[in-house]
């Protein structure tokens, strides 16, 4: 006598636990992604900047690849991340954390096609698990994912390129072209790993389509903004090249450290085991991957400047894909995918729970909100301050810029001494506030506050003073 019923099929009943494991995986892919970003998102003077360009952009179109020049007036960036972080930030209604909501999409459709690129790829199941596992809780991933940032889009450009790559025809691969030479847009260092493909067949072309624009730019402004100035007048021009010999090895381990949480002692370990294991199977590893890794960390070991970790994301995915093909046959691979996920679950808690004053947005808020109603009330001049405090933008430029947004206008931020009225914005209560040296509150040393505010869950003070 049968044990179970005729009509029962272990197969159906595989397919279904697995569907509902895939459903349960993009929940937590798309919880991990959007979870308490109004009190960890980053939000500081680029962003706020950023957020009132989409708002001209938005009521005043004005189509352009040329975007902004950065504060220090080096760089230039292209508009492709307005365009992408736009319909996010005019759905709800340009709040601070709207613009984080456009990383967060994109960052759940760049895992949305890793997975999908995995089931392509015919990885084994071992390595298939430990990847999803990998993808999810990736630093890397995450914080590009809850940040809107110009660099964050990279990923999901490169993940798009991979995936035309797979179907290995001349004119997909240049599609792939186009899509790495995207990530150019949204940050000039994301040129070295785009080199990485030029064997295959069109992808050059691709590249100088996506770069189009600036070249035309360029030649029809002389001399230029884009080109001229990174070739030749900026201090990532490669007129400055030079080797230092120290970042052989400090740029590699720079590296494996924000693999692994920008935890040092696991990238140590994370990179001894990677060339231990380079070296043991050398004859047998697929390199492909591996070169846009190469030259990602090579190009930046020529660049004079200081190498923030944002450079290096460019390398991160390719670097994954390169573990993770390897795996597949090489199965000591998987140690590293392991250590990668092991590291990865440490910063975690960073990633979910921090909270400062870059990315308390819920207190930013609460911050604009004081100052807007009371400046509906007085209607008169006024100005901001910020003091004492661990943001070094004492001018408050984030706070200025969302009062726009909302009407309100601020003084020039280098009128106080001609102004009655000055928010001061600080940790430090009134009477050490005073002490501070700086010229903003030189003509408030002798007032007190009329009114003061402290902003929940954070350490901000907000104080409104007039000239006595």
């Amino acid at each position: 006598m049968p044990i179970l019923p005729n009509h029962f099929n272990i197969a159906s009943v595989v397919n279904k636990i697995y569907n509902h494991i895939v459903i349960f995986y993009f929940l937590l892919v798309i919880f991990s992604r959007f979870f308490n970003l109004n009190t960890t998102s980053r939000f500081v003077w680029d962003e706020s900047s950023d957020l009132v360009r989409m708002y001209q952009l938005y009521f005043h179109p004005k189509l352009t690849l040329i975007g902004p020049m950065s504060q220090d007036g080096v760089k230039v960036f292209s508009s492709l991340s307005y365009y992408l972080t736009l319909p996010f930030v005019a759905l709800f209604k340009f709040t601070p954390v709207s613009s984080a909501y456009a990383t967060a999409f994109f960052g759940v459709i760049t895992i949305s096609i890793l997975v999908y690129l995995l089931k392509k790829f015919k990885i084994c199941q071992l390595t298939y698990w430990l990847s999803l596992i990998l993808f999810l809780i990736s630093f890397p991933f995450l914080e590009s994912s809850r940040w809107a940032w110009n660099p964050h889009f990279i990923p999901f450009w490169q993940s798009l390129a991979v995936l035309f790559f797979t179907f290995n025809l001349p004119l997909l691969n240049l599609l792939s072209g186009i899509f790495m030479g995207a990530t150019i847009h949204h940050h000039w260092y994301a040129l070295f790993a785009s080199l990485g493909f030029l064997f295959k067949k069109n992808y050059f072309f691709g590249i100088i389509i996506a770069i189009l624009p600036f070249i035309i730019f360029d030649l029809t402004h002389p001399p230029g903004l884009f080109l001229s100035r990174a070739l030749f007048f900026s201090p990532i021009s490669p007129v400055n090249y030079s080797i230092n010999l120290s970042v052989i090895y400090k740029i590699p381990l720079q590296f494996f450290s924000y693999l692994s949480g920008n935890n040092k002692i696991f990238g140590v370990s994370l990179l001894l085991l990677f060339l231990f294991l380079i070296i043991k199977n050398r004859k047998k590893i697929n390199f492909n991957y591996l070169i846009p890794v190469i030259l990602q960390l090579f190009g930046l070991m020529l660049i004079k400047s200081e190498i923030f970790t944002h450079y290096l994301l460019p390398a991160v995915l390719f670097f994954y894909l390169f573990i993770i093909i390897n795996a597949n046959k090489i199965k000591v691979f998987n140690y590293v995918l392991l250590l990668l996920i092991i590291s990865n679950l440490f910063s975690l808690k960073h990633i979910f729970f921090q909270n400062d004053w870059s990315n308390n947005i819920n207190a930013i808020n609460e911050i604009t909100n004081i100052i807007e109603s009371q400046a509906k009330i007085d209607k008169a001049k006024f100005n901001i301050a910020v003091l004492s405090s661990p943001d070094p933008n004492t001018k408050g430029q984030r706070f200025r810029d969302l009062l726009r947004l909302k009407k309100i206008d601020t003084a020039p931020d280098h009128d106080y001494q001609n102004i009655n009225q000055v928010y001061f914005l600080s940790y430090a209560p009134w009477d050490k506030l005073v002490q501070d040296p700086s010229y903003e509150i030189n003509g408030f040393r002798n007032s007190m506050p009329i009114s003061t505010w402290t902003i929940k869950n954070s350490s901000w003070i907000l104080y409104k003073v007039q000239k006595n």
